[in-house]
């Protein structure tokens, strides 16, 4: 029974007839929506409106039907009113399968992204981005308790959202993709806690663990409908997998970042432990501020040419600190603890002691572990 009601969806909580209609039905009534175990073939994307809270069972599996993903509006589940805006909007439970293999992401850009000039790329603006669960202008946002599974791009996406909880997710994905972000944040966004996030298995995600992006290339399949904006007030802890690409990013070229404490990450990563690149910018771009990252226990397990390091800072810092970083087993000697070449004179402090840094030399920490470090 959902909500008290009179409506038994168990005959269509089969996997085969299409769930969405029947499921659509109840989230139009807002209000508490119960939804029992089963296994929910979703044939169209779920809206949420404002004041709804769902609370899946933990045996309750949706699964995106064969073919749904065409359009960039197309998500298992988003909020129903992106333009306005909405409010009260609590998602708890279940596990939530993409099924990215029956449903490829929209083209990206014609020409090649990596190789061709950005004023000849040719974008389709409709594509389907690929995303799993998708909030976006939205106050009072809790996404909690849960499992996302094979997404085509990113696990859980938000932006525009105010006072936002994530909150005991599960990545696992069989099927790897690219940009499979665990959960991404876009601009405007504030107030925010980010939590108890879990990757299982070998390669997941295929991206960053957690992303606070405030000026995406928003003409991305995977970043359509997201906006460029200021990043504030955010904290992201206890952030855990075997075998991600990159744990944390921050990234930055006109917005801010700004009053960001990250704590608490364990595992092994093969690209970034925290990852503060310029990309394809020029270094010393940006405006993160008052960030800080405390307690990390992190291996990196492979030396790549364009990513040396388990911490590396190209964008452009105020003071950023470090405190009790542990560079683990199973990194190898050529990787570098902290690679810092922003192309800006700071002030850095270690345990107490300063030196100045010349924007010319940047600085290398080449191993060992972080007591205490700030720049400014």
């Amino acid at each position: 029974m959902f909500n008290g009601d009179n409506l038994d969806l168990g005959a269509v909580a089969d996997g085969v007839r299409d769930a969405a209609p029947a499921l659509q039905e109840l989230l139009d009534r807002r209000g508490e929506i119960r939804i029992p175990g089963g296994h929910y073939r979703l044939g169209a994307t779920l809206a949420v409106h404002s004041d709804t809270s769902i609370i899946a069972a933990p045996d309750a599996c949706f699964q995106l039907a064969d073919g749904v993903g065409k359009h960039c509006r197309n998500f298992m589940i988003t909020n129903a009113n992106p333009g306005n805006g909405n409010a009260n909007i609590s998602l708890r439970g279940g596990r939530w399968d993409a099924n990215n293999r029956a449903n490829p992401r929209g083209a990206d850009p014609k020409g090649g992204y990596f190789s061709a000039p950005l004023d000849r790329l040719e974008y389709d603006l409709m594509a389907y981005t690929g995303v799993a669960i998708n909030f976006t202008n939205v106050r009072h946002l809790a996404v909690r308790d849960l499992t996302v599974h094979n997404p085509e791009s990113f696990f859980v996406r938000i932006g525009e959202v105010d006072d936002f909880l994530v909150e005991n997710i599960t990545l696992s994905a069989d099927a790897i993709r690219p940009n499979q972000d665990g959960v991404h944040v876009g601009g405007f966004s504030e107030n925010g806690v980010i939590r108890g996030i879990r990757a299982a298995g070998a390669g997941v995600p295929n991206d960053d663990m957690v992303a606070l992006n405030a000026d995406d290339d928003i003409e991305r399949q995977c970043n359509l409908g997201m906006r460029r904006g200021p990043i504030r007030n955010v904290v992201v802890e206890d952030i855990e997998a075997e075998d991600a690409y990159t744990f944390i990013r921050l990234f930055s070229v006109e917005h801010p970042i700004e009053d960001v404490a990250v704590r608490r990450m364990r595992g092994s990563c093969r690209v970034h432990g925290l990852n503060l690149n310029n990309w394809r910018f020029p270094k010393g771009v940006g405006h993160i501020r008052r960030v800080r990252f405390e307690d990390i226990a992190l291996a990196k397990s492979h030396a790549f040419d364009y990513a040396t390091a388990i911490v590396h800072i190209s964008l452009g810092v105020e003071d950023l600190e470090i405190r009790r970083l542990q560079r683990q087993p199973g990194t190898p000697a050529a990787v570098k603890t902290l690679l810092l070449d922003n192309n800006r004179d700071l002030t850095m402090t270690v345990d107490g002691r300063s030196e100045e840094i010349r924007a010319e030399t940047g600085y290398t920490l080449s191993d060992g572990d972080i007591g205490e470090m700030r720049f400014q």
